[in-house]
């Protein structure tokens, strides 16, 4: 299909690419069991959910109706590619949306989709940063193959075919259960924590190849998350002489300081005697040595030969233990956290860090031309 909305200079497309309209709709054979209204969403991302039962529904407040978010529905399809040669198909993941509203008792009209898209827009994000479900929001990378495809050979009258596909690098995490699920509708109102946005951004970059964006956004994750904990509990009483200073410039201290010192100043557990079953052992001394790599990468935009002695992975569960400890010690003092189901912690979300790449390929087909 051409696209000849680049031909005029003086119109500003919408989109980049092909721009396809709404499909006209067909007589709906659909029936959701009640009367009400029924938003769809299609989303371009897939869902890690593997539960097949149904999930209770989280009833929340848009403006002064209630609205249902139902459990997400994932899609895996084959794209059939026009002009392909072979015939492998890449991965084709998507997720389907659905709010539903009941009818009020005066007729004020049912939320738009516009509406409604902000409240999942929230829970899309809630989930990327509770389940560390990275790609959400932010495509289908690090779900599924990296690439698949087909490779021919050609000699005479005879051509071969082989199919191959690859997996690259990824972060395995757990798949979203309804447990989960139930805790999202009590911070749909709140924004996630921004050092764990950032985390989920740097297990994004791991998993695309970009091990410089990566350590800088881990570094930028573990100061953001180590600062904001340490403002917090300054804040919070019981006042002392060591809290009234870290609140007049404490801030502004250096990252080793804040990270070694400042929270047993503050009444918070040292970092070196942190401990917890499963934790990535040795965290500490791995995310100090974390900072200096973000240094050297927000300085030069590289990482400095030599300095890098640990592998990405070495980095991310270090990162991730850290969270922890900042929860563990929001928990203690009484200090806002998200909700989780009980005996679980978002740092087990995480499964393995594997930075090696498969690659498979079948037994060629070969076919004869007349």
């Amino acid at each position: 299909m051409i696209d000849s909305r680049w031909d005029d200079l003086g119109h500003i497309p919408l989109t980049n690419g092909p721009l396809p309209v709404t499909t006209p709709p067909t007589a709906s054979t659909a029936t959701s069991g009640e009367d009400g209204q029924l938003l769809e969403f299609m989303v371009p991302f897939p869902m890690h959910i593997v539960d097949p039962k149904s999930w209770v529904p989280l009833e929340v407040s848009l403006g002064s109706r209630s609205v249902f978010i139902h459990k997400p529905v994932p899609v895996s399809d084959r794209l059939i590619s026009t002009g392909r040669l072979g015939n492998e198909s890449p991965d084709l993941y998507s997720s389907i949306l659905r709010i539903s509203c009941r009818p009020g008792p005066e007729d004020f009209g049912y939320p738009s989709p516009a509406d409604c898209w902000s409240i999942l827009e929230s829970l899309l994000t809630w989930i990327r940063v509770k389940a560390r479900h990275y790609w959400l929001l932010h495509g289908q990378k690090g779900f599924g193959a990296l690439f698949r495809g087909t490779a021919f050979k050609q000699a005479g009258n005879q051509v071969e075919q082989r199919n191959f596909s690859s997996y690259g690098p990824i972060t395995i995490v757990h798949p979203l259960d309804e447990e989960l699920w139930l805790t999202i509708k009590a911070d749909l109102n709140d924004k996630p924590p921004v050092a764990e946005a950032l985390f989920c951004d740097a297990l994004l970059s791991a998993v695309a190849g970009d091990e410089i964006k990566a350590v800088l956004e881990l570094g930028v994750a573990a100061e953001v998350e180590i600062t904001h904990l340490l403002s917090l509990t300054a804040q919070s009483p019981p006042d002392t002489a060591a809290k009234r200073k870290y609140a007049n410039n404490g801030d502004w201290d250096r990252f080793k300081n804040k990270f070694t010192q400042w929270p047993q100043k503050l009444g918070l557990d040292d970092v070196t005697a942190f401990s917890m079953p499963g934790l990535y052992k040795g965290w500490f001394d791995i995310v100090r040595e974390l900072y200096d790599l973000r240094g050297s990468v927000a300085h030069s935009g590289k990482l400095r030969s030599g300095v890098a002695s640990r592998s990405l992975a070495d980095y991310l569960f270090a990162t991730n233990a850290l969270l922890q400890y900042s929860r563990v010690q929001r928990q203690k003092q009484g200090l806002p956290v998200y909700s989780f189901p009980a005996g679980r912690t978002p740092y087990e979300q995480i499964v393995i860090y594997r930075d090696g790449s498969f690659f498979a390929e079948t037994s060629p087909s070969v076919a004869k031309i007349e």
